[in-house]
């Protein structure tokens, strides 16, 4: 009757196809009513990140809205993360920065080695610590999209692989450890948000009793620590 085909109910109001129909329908009777407001209610969604002023409720709006309408990775020019089917066995307490912290400020344990996961340009994507606390779990050095939401730099990653199978990876320059391709993966399972996630001003107020722990167990200035520091890190190993 229209002639318009609509194959998916997402991202209506970014749909170049519903936009010249509805400008140019001189009648609006139900159908085209009801398409119109279906498209302001996700356009509006789409920003709604942009009428909140905590830095943490910006940031929680913003994953919200992509859980109901999943960008693409090639229109937001972020890296896109395959995801695991299962859970691997890396725990996710609230002291998991703990050697995160350290390694911001330089410090490695003798045993512990750092992995440098990297785009196909060699800009860090994550960094892995492995022989401190539970093995294989990586914080995110930059936004990356996974299942169509955008996971925020700071955020907590798990993987499940071997490295000795890993044929396409070298040594760092400083610490041990080596620099990986992301496609190197089968895959990353996505845990939490770190406290690094949010910038040291606003970060008691957004993680409360998260963050009080990490300061009572004594962790390595968690009050002050910056998420570049880790980048400067990682980008030392290239």
């Amino acid at each position: 009757m229209y002639g318009l085909e609509i194959s998916n109910w997402r991202n209506l109001d970014q749909n170049s196809d519903v936009d010249e129909f509805l400008n140019n329908q001189p009648k609006e009777d139900d159908y085209v009513l009801n398409l119109k407001q279906q498209a302001h209610i996700q356009s509006s969604l789409r920003k709604c990140y942009e009428k909140v002023e905590l830095e943490e409720s910006k940031v929680l709006c913003q994953m919200l809205a992509d859980v109901i309408l999943p960008i693409l990775p090639e229109t937001s020019q972020l890296i896109e993360l395959k995801s695991l089917v299962e859970k691997p066995k890396v725990g996710s307490c609230p002291l998991a920065e703990k050697f995160f912290l350290k390694i911001a400020h330089g410090t490695i344990l003798r045993h512990g080695q750092i992995n440098i996961i990297v785009d196909e340009y060699d800009r860090p994507l994550l960094m892995e610590k492995v022989n401190m606390g539970d093995n294989h779990s990586c914080i995110s050095l930059q936004t990356l999209v996974m299942n169509g939401i955008r996971i925020p730099a700071g955020s907590l990653f798990s993987v499940n692989y071997d490295v000795e199978q890993i044929q396409n990876k070298r040594l760092n320059k400083q610490f041990k450890g080596f620099v990986i391709p992301y496609t190197e993966f089968p895959g990353f399972w996505f845990l939490r948000l770190t406290t690094l996630a949010i910038s040291p001003e606003n970060r008691k107020r957004a993680f409360s009793t998260h963050y009080d722990q990490q300061v009572v167990n004594g962790l390595f200035s968690p009050d002050t620590t910056q998420l570049s520091q880790l980048i400067d890190v990682a980008k030392a190993q290239l």
